[in-house]
Protein backbone atom coordinates (compact mmCIF):
# COMPACT_ATOMS: atom_id res chain seq x y z
CA UNK A 1 0.00 0.00 0.00
CA UNK A 2 1.04 3.60 -0.58
CA UNK A 3 0.14 6.84 1.16
CA UNK A 4 0.68 10.28 -0.36
CA UNK A 5 0.25 13.66 1.30
CA UNK A 6 0.74 16.82 -0.69
CA UNK A 7 0.55 20.59 -0.58
CA UNK A 8 0.49 22.98 -3.53
CA UNK A 9 0.03 26.72 -3.90
CA UNK A 10 -0.03 28.80 -7.10
CA UNK A 11 -0.21 32.56 -7.62
CA UNK A 12 -0.61 34.84 -10.60
CA UNK A 13 0.36 38.47 -10.08
CA UNK A 14 -0.27 41.24 -12.60
CA UNK A 15 2.79 43.46 -12.13
CA UNK A 16 2.05 45.95 -14.91
CA UNK A 17 -0.32 46.19 -17.85
CA UNK A 18 2.00 44.05 -19.98
CA UNK A 19 3.91 42.03 -17.37
CA UNK A 20 2.60 39.25 -15.14
CA UNK A 21 4.24 36.68 -12.88
CA UNK A 22 3.21 33.10 -12.20
CA UNK A 23 4.81 31.36 -9.22
CA UNK A 24 4.11 28.42 -7.00
CA UNK A 25 5.45 25.77 -4.67
CA UNK A 26 4.56 22.22 -3.76
CA UNK A 27 5.63 19.47 -1.38
CA UNK A 28 4.78 15.78 -1.40
CA UNK A 29 5.31 13.13 1.26
CA UNK A 30 5.18 9.57 -0.10
CA UNK A 31 5.21 6.42 2.03
CA UNK A 32 5.11 2.92 0.58
CA UNK A 33 5.01 -0.52 2.16
CA UNK A 34 6.15 -3.12 -0.35
CA UNK A 35 6.50 -6.91 -0.33
CA UNK A 36 7.35 -8.99 -3.41
CA UNK A 37 7.61 -12.78 -3.51
CA UNK A 38 9.28 -14.95 -6.14
CA UNK A 39 6.62 -17.49 -7.21
CA UNK A 40 8.10 -19.01 -10.38
CA UNK A 41 10.66 -21.80 -10.63
CA UNK A 42 12.66 -21.08 -13.79
CA UNK A 43 14.25 -24.54 -13.79
CA UNK A 44 10.95 -26.45 -13.95
CA UNK A 45 8.94 -23.65 -15.61
CA UNK A 46 6.27 -24.13 -12.95
CA UNK A 47 5.10 -22.21 -9.90
CA UNK A 48 7.50 -22.53 -6.99
CA UNK A 49 6.48 -24.89 -4.19
CA UNK A 50 7.51 -22.39 -1.54
CA UNK A 51 7.52 -18.73 -2.60
CA UNK A 52 10.32 -16.70 -1.07
CA UNK A 53 10.64 -12.91 -0.67
CA UNK A 54 12.56 -10.98 -3.29
CA UNK A 55 12.16 -7.44 -1.96
CA UNK A 56 10.58 -5.86 1.08
CA UNK A 57 10.62 -2.29 2.37
CA UNK A 58 8.64 0.26 4.32
CA UNK A 59 10.04 3.65 3.42
CA UNK A 60 9.13 7.33 3.18
CA UNK A 61 10.53 10.24 1.20
CA UNK A 62 9.92 13.95 0.57
CA UNK A 63 9.81 15.79 -2.72
CA UNK A 64 9.44 19.54 -2.88
CA UNK A 65 9.92 22.28 -5.44
CA UNK A 66 9.02 25.74 -6.65
CA UNK A 67 8.68 27.57 -9.95
CA UNK A 68 8.46 31.10 -11.28
CA UNK A 69 7.81 32.40 -14.79
CA UNK A 70 7.15 36.00 -15.85
CA UNK A 71 5.14 36.70 -19.01
CA UNK A 72 5.23 39.80 -21.19
CA UNK A 73 2.51 40.69 -23.69
CA UNK A 74 2.17 43.46 -26.25
CA UNK A 75 0.01 44.62 -29.16
CA UNK A 76 -3.23 43.58 -27.47
CA UNK A 77 -1.95 40.08 -26.81
CA UNK A 78 -0.64 39.48 -30.32
CA UNK A 79 2.80 38.84 -28.79
CA UNK A 80 3.25 36.78 -25.63
CA UNK A 81 6.70 35.87 -24.30
CA UNK A 82 7.23 33.64 -21.27
CA UNK A 83 10.44 32.49 -19.58
CA UNK A 84 11.19 30.95 -16.23
CA UNK A 85 12.31 27.88 -14.41
CA UNK A 86 11.59 25.27 -11.78
CA UNK A 87 13.63 23.91 -8.86
CA UNK A 88 13.00 20.45 -7.38
CA UNK A 89 14.59 18.47 -4.54
CA UNK A 90 14.28 14.72 -3.89
CA UNK A 91 15.01 13.87 -0.28
CA UNK A 92 15.88 10.16 -0.68
CA UNK A 93 18.81 10.65 -3.08
CA UNK A 94 19.40 14.31 -2.11
CA UNK A 95 19.33 15.22 -5.80
CA UNK A 96 18.39 18.73 -6.89
CA UNK A 97 17.46 19.81 -10.41
CA UNK A 98 17.03 23.23 -12.01
CA UNK A 99 14.76 23.19 -15.06
CA UNK A 100 14.51 26.22 -17.42
CA UNK A 101 11.64 26.84 -19.82
CA UNK A 102 10.57 29.45 -22.37
CA UNK A 103 7.80 29.99 -24.92
CA UNK A 104 6.67 32.54 -27.47
CA UNK A 105 3.35 33.17 -29.21
CA UNK A 106 3.34 35.67 -32.07
CA UNK A 107 0.21 36.71 -33.97
CA UNK A 108 1.36 37.48 -37.50
CA UNK A 109 -2.15 38.63 -38.36
CA UNK A 110 -5.42 38.63 -36.43
CA UNK A 111 -6.06 35.07 -37.66
CA UNK A 112 -2.53 33.64 -38.04
CA UNK A 113 -0.37 32.64 -35.12
CA UNK A 114 3.05 31.03 -34.66
CA UNK A 115 4.04 29.34 -31.40
CA UNK A 116 7.38 28.01 -30.13
CA UNK A 117 8.35 26.43 -26.84
CA UNK A 118 11.30 24.92 -25.00
CA UNK A 119 11.49 23.23 -21.63
CA UNK A 120 13.49 20.83 -19.50
CA UNK A 121 11.80 18.29 -17.23
CA UNK A 122 12.85 15.69 -14.68
CA UNK A 123 11.22 12.67 -13.07
CA UNK A 124 12.69 11.29 -9.86
CA UNK A 125 12.75 7.50 -9.39
CA UNK A 126 9.94 5.79 -7.52
CA UNK A 127 10.59 3.96 -4.25
CA UNK A 128 9.97 0.66 -6.01
CA UNK A 129 12.80 1.43 -8.43
CA UNK A 130 15.12 2.42 -5.58
CA UNK A 131 14.31 -0.47 -3.23
CA UNK A 132 12.18 -3.01 -5.10
CA UNK A 133 12.81 -6.19 -7.09
CA UNK A 134 15.37 -4.59 -9.44
CA UNK A 135 16.50 -1.91 -7.05
CA UNK A 136 19.25 0.65 -7.35
CA UNK A 137 19.36 3.21 -4.48
CA UNK A 138 21.77 5.34 -6.53
CA UNK A 139 19.36 6.01 -9.42
CA UNK A 140 19.23 9.59 -10.65
CA UNK A 141 16.30 11.51 -12.08
CA UNK A 142 15.33 10.83 -15.68
CA UNK A 143 15.75 14.00 -17.76
CA UNK A 144 14.02 15.23 -20.90
CA UNK A 145 14.21 18.29 -23.14
CA UNK A 146 11.15 19.34 -25.15
CA UNK A 147 10.94 21.51 -28.28
CA UNK A 148 7.71 22.47 -30.03
CA UNK A 149 6.90 24.65 -33.04
CA UNK A 150 3.30 25.36 -33.94
CA UNK A 151 1.26 27.16 -36.57
CA UNK A 152 -2.41 28.12 -36.24
CA UNK A 153 -4.71 29.58 -38.89
CA UNK A 154 -8.24 30.81 -38.13
CA UNK A 155 -10.21 30.62 -41.38
CA UNK A 156 -13.37 31.95 -39.75
CA UNK A 157 -14.91 32.31 -36.32
CA UNK A 158 -15.72 28.59 -36.40
CA UNK A 159 -13.02 26.91 -38.51
CA UNK A 160 -9.41 26.55 -37.37
CA UNK A 161 -6.34 24.73 -38.72
CA UNK A 162 -3.43 23.82 -36.43
CA UNK A 163 -0.08 22.10 -37.01
CA UNK A 164 2.51 21.21 -34.35
CA UNK A 165 6.03 19.85 -34.70
CA UNK A 166 7.56 18.35 -31.56
CA UNK A 167 10.86 16.81 -30.49
CA UNK A 168 11.51 15.29 -27.06
CA UNK A 169 14.98 14.09 -26.09
CA UNK A 170 15.26 11.84 -23.03
CA UNK A 171 18.31 10.86 -21.00
CA UNK A 172 19.21 8.92 -17.85
CA UNK A 173 16.14 6.69 -18.09
CA UNK A 174 16.13 3.77 -15.60
CA UNK A 175 16.20 0.47 -17.48
CA UNK A 176 17.85 -2.94 -17.70
CA UNK A 177 17.06 -5.85 -20.02
CA UNK A 178 17.65 -8.11 -17.01
CA UNK A 179 14.28 -7.02 -15.60
CA UNK A 180 12.50 -9.00 -18.34
CA UNK A 181 12.38 -12.48 -19.81
CA UNK A 182 14.70 -12.51 -22.83
CA UNK A 183 16.73 -14.69 -25.16
CA UNK A 184 20.44 -15.06 -24.38
CA UNK A 185 22.30 -17.02 -27.08
CA UNK A 186 18.98 -18.54 -28.11
CA UNK A 187 18.06 -19.70 -24.59
CA UNK A 188 15.26 -18.19 -22.49
CA UNK A 189 16.70 -16.30 -19.52
CA UNK A 190 14.67 -15.28 -16.48
CA UNK A 191 14.73 -11.81 -14.90
CA UNK A 192 17.66 -11.15 -12.57
CA UNK A 193 16.52 -9.86 -9.19
CA UNK A 194 18.77 -7.44 -7.34
CA UNK A 195 20.58 -4.24 -8.21
CA UNK A 196 20.26 -4.21 -12.00
CA UNK A 197 18.58 -0.89 -12.93
CA UNK A 198 20.87 1.78 -14.34
CA UNK A 199 20.49 5.30 -15.81
CA UNK A 200 22.04 4.28 -19.12
CA UNK A 201 19.07 4.55 -21.50
CA UNK A 202 18.44 7.54 -23.75
CA UNK A 203 16.15 8.21 -26.67
CA UNK A 204 13.81 10.53 -28.49
CA UNK A 205 10.19 11.00 -29.52
CA UNK A 206 9.42 13.29 -32.44
CA UNK A 207 6.71 13.90 -34.95
CA UNK A 208 3.96 16.14 -36.32
CA UNK A 209 0.28 16.66 -35.45
CA UNK A 210 -2.25 18.26 -37.82
CA UNK A 211 -5.82 19.23 -36.87
CA UNK A 212 -8.71 20.84 -38.77
CA UNK A 213 -11.55 21.81 -36.43
CA UNK A 214 -14.99 23.35 -36.72
CA UNK A 215 -16.68 24.57 -33.53
CA UNK A 216 -20.36 25.47 -33.37
CA UNK A 217 -23.04 25.36 -30.70
CA UNK A 218 -25.57 24.45 -33.39
CA UNK A 219 -25.52 22.30 -36.51
CA UNK A 220 -22.19 20.74 -37.52
CA UNK A 221 -19.11 20.52 -35.27
CA UNK A 222 -16.07 18.23 -35.29
CA UNK A 223 -12.48 17.76 -36.29
CA UNK A 224 -10.08 15.82 -38.50
CA UNK A 225 -6.63 15.06 -37.14
CA UNK A 226 -3.52 13.13 -38.17
CA UNK A 227 -0.29 12.53 -36.31
CA UNK A 228 2.99 10.96 -37.39
CA UNK A 229 5.46 10.04 -34.67
CA UNK A 230 8.44 7.88 -33.82
CA UNK A 231 9.89 6.94 -30.43
CA UNK A 232 13.31 5.26 -30.31
CA UNK A 233 15.55 4.32 -27.36
CA UNK A 234 19.06 2.93 -26.86
CA UNK A 235 20.76 1.48 -23.79
CA UNK A 236 24.49 2.14 -23.86
CA UNK A 237 25.33 -0.52 -21.25
CA UNK A 238 23.39 -3.34 -22.93
CA UNK A 239 24.21 -2.02 -26.43
CA UNK A 240 20.56 -2.42 -27.34
CA UNK A 241 18.24 -0.17 -29.39
CA UNK A 242 14.47 -0.53 -29.73
CA UNK A 243 11.29 1.37 -30.53
CA UNK A 244 9.36 2.80 -27.59
CA UNK A 245 6.67 0.68 -25.93
CA UNK A 246 3.99 3.16 -26.99
CA UNK A 247 5.41 4.05 -30.41
CA UNK A 248 2.61 4.56 -32.95
CA UNK A 249 3.64 5.91 -36.35
CA UNK A 250 0.25 6.87 -37.73
CA UNK A 251 -2.89 7.98 -35.89
CA UNK A 252 -5.92 9.36 -37.72
CA UNK A 253 -9.11 10.58 -36.06
CA UNK A 254 -12.37 11.97 -37.40
CA UNK A 255 -15.14 13.22 -35.13
CA UNK A 256 -18.41 14.88 -36.13
CA UNK A 257 -21.52 15.95 -34.29
CA UNK A 258 -24.74 17.46 -35.59
CA UNK A 259 -27.45 19.12 -33.52
CA UNK A 260 -30.84 18.90 -35.24
CA UNK A 261 -32.65 20.86 -32.53
CA UNK A 262 -32.51 21.51 -28.80
CA UNK A 263 -33.27 17.85 -27.96
CA UNK A 264 -31.85 15.78 -30.85
CA UNK A 265 -28.09 15.37 -31.20
CA UNK A 266 -26.09 12.88 -33.28
CA UNK A 267 -22.35 12.21 -33.16
CA UNK A 268 -19.84 9.71 -34.53
CA UNK A 269 -16.13 9.00 -34.33
CA UNK A 270 -13.59 7.11 -36.45
CA UNK A 271 -10.12 6.29 -35.17
CA UNK A 272 -7.18 4.57 -36.87
CA UNK A 273 -3.89 3.70 -35.13
CA UNK A 274 -1.02 1.82 -36.73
Amino acid sequence: PTKDYGFRHDDTIQLTKHLSLEAGAEARDAREKYVSNFVWDVLTARPAVTPFPVAQFDSQTWRYGAYAQPSWSAFNGRILLTAGGRFDHFDYTRQEVLLPRASASIGITSRTKVLAGYGQYAEFPELEQLLGDFNNPALRAARSTHYILGFEQQFSDRVRFKMDLYDRKEDQLPYSPETEWRLVNGVAAAPVYGTVLTNTTHGYSRGIEITLQRVSANRLSGWLSYSLGHARYCDTLAKLCFDGDYDQRHIGTAFASYRFNSTVYLSGKFNYES
